[in-house]
């Protein structure tokens, strides 16, 4: 896997969480925007990152509904 900026600057690392996790204002938000698509690599990471999340969160909601019906 190649390194990204992501790996080398936690405050870059820091925004990334907060945008995956939908904690950014709109401008904050479109401003990381803009850099994810002035940089591949970076946006390629945060899409991958982005479906990670949504698929962990997807098993969790399964193992919850399994928990409930035992």
């Amino acid at each position: 896997m190649q390194l990204t900026a992501f790996d080398t600057d936690q405050t870059l690392s820091d925004i990334l969480t907060d945008y995956l996790d939908g904690e950014l204002d709109k401008v904050e938000r479109q401003v990381f925007n803009e850099y994810l698509d002035r940089n591949s690599e970076e946006k390629e990471f945060a899409d991958k990152a982005r479906k990670g999340k949504q698929a962990l969160r997807y098993l969790a909601k399964h193992l919850n509904e399994e928990e409930v019906r035992v």
